[in-house]
């Protein structure tokens, strides 16, 4: 592959948008529907991209039967949205779903589990925003795959938004992802002196926000690869998280996402986000012999708290080629560093700089289609 990926890096960043309306922070703030436009074969498709072209229509979906139509229109050198946004919905929307996936079986041909897909339900079809591969024994996400446009314009995690744990674990089991469980729970694996995940005292804060210690739970497809309200509240599923420790979440892990979101805003990415193994961390015993012990959520070997995560980036042409462009591997832990990894990842030049401490995640740049190719044997060894 050579240097050939720093190539489609350079040409993303340089094909800039020029003569289309972009969605701007505040327009999206205050727009709570379901963006969608129509596909050439008439079918409703959800707006991911940030860019719109003069003279394309959008519908918002809000709750019932409200609508809100709007176009991209020139006014000279000026391109702007008629009617201005934001136009929040009287009637909130409630269509967000998932359902057994139901496309091209050959795409995940590698998913040994269960696919499911997540999206809305309007007027009878269902829009897709993501896909999930997932175990619904070991209740461990396996991966996530999404189409993603870069984009400038951020909403912030929406007002006391809570995982919705349906339909792969029950609600019950969904509270493993919890601090306070968590900390419980690594006290009876390693004992009343382990310094792996901290007590969290502030259950309300917890809650309410992202705690920056421990282990918290980690988005597979961020929130923040998508524009509006909606799509970003369809991330926050129990079936698109794995357990990872809250420094690398928002350490190194996060600066991948940031920098997929410097490339072009035409740029259409395929990203496909995933872990794999167990982590095994140190048992020290009083007077025997310490023993690594698999991090397991719950008992049986579920919930898993990932020892790799991944993200692999890939280009899409506008004739559905799909180009691997790199692939990420981040060590899920916080204390201490990976050991040799095996042939999954040939190195390449990174482009981005990474902080290399162990509390911001190991991370190593790899070159994608040769990831992809050893990750496809693991899927098929993993049944």
């Amino acid at each position: 592959m050579g240097n050939n990926y720093l190539i489609l890096f350079t040409t993303l960043l340089v094909n800039q948008v020029r003569g289309q309306c972009k969605f701007t922070p505040n327009q999206l703030l205050g727009s709570n529907g379901a963006f969608t436009y129509q596909d050439a074969n008439g079918n409703l498709q959800l707006q991911l991209s940030s860019v719109v072209q003069v003279g394309a229509t959008l519908t918002m979906y809000c709750g019932g039967e409200e609508t809100h139509t709007i176009t991209c229109k020139q006014d000279k050198k000026i391109f702007l949205f008629e009617p201005k946004l934001p136009i929040t919905c009287g009637t909130k929307l409630s269509t967000d779903t998932v359902i057994r996936y139901n496309d091209r079986k050959e795409d995940y041909s590698d998913c040994k589990k269960t696919m499911y897909s997540i999206g809305h339900k309007i007027k009878g079809q269902f829009l897709k925003l993501y896909d999930a591969c997932y175990d619904t024994v070991k209740l461990r996400a396996v991966f996530t795959q999404a189409t993603v446009f870069p984009h400038v314009a951020h909403l912030a995690r929406p007002k006391d938004i809570l995982f919705s744990h349906e339909p792969v674990m029950s609600a019950f089991d969904a509270n493993s992802f919890s601090q306070n469980y968590i900390y419980t729970r690594f006290v009876k694996l390693y004992g009343q002196s382990q310094k792996f995940v901290p007590l969290i005292t502030d259950v309300k804060k917890e809650v309410k926000t992202e705690v920056k210690t421990g282990i918290n739970r980690g988005h597979l497809t961020d929130s923040s690869s998508f524009l509006f309200e909606d799509q970003i509240s369809l991330t926050y599923k129990v079936i698109n998280i794995v357990p990872q420790f809250a420094s690398i979440n928002g350490g190194n892990w996060k600066k991948i996402s940031e920098w997929l979101n410097t490339l072009s805003l035409n740029s259409r990415l395929t990203v496909r986000t995933g872990a794999m193994d167990t982590l095994q961390l140190l048992f020290k015993q009083p007077n025997r012999r310490n023993v690594n012990k698999p991090a397991y959520l719950i008992d049986d070997g579920k919930n898993p708290v990932p020892k790799w995560i991944y993200k692999i980036i890939s280009s899409n042409a506008p004739d559905g080629t799909r180009t691997p462009m790199i692939a990420f591997l981040s060590y899920n832990n916080d204390k201490m560093d990976p050991e040799p990894s095996k042939t999954l990842c040939t190195e390449i030049e990174c482009p981005l700089v990474f902080d290399m401490s162990v509390e911001s995640g190991k991370i190593k740049c790899c070159n994608a289609v040769t990831f992809i190719r050893e990750l496809k044997q693991i899927y098929i060894d993993d049944k």
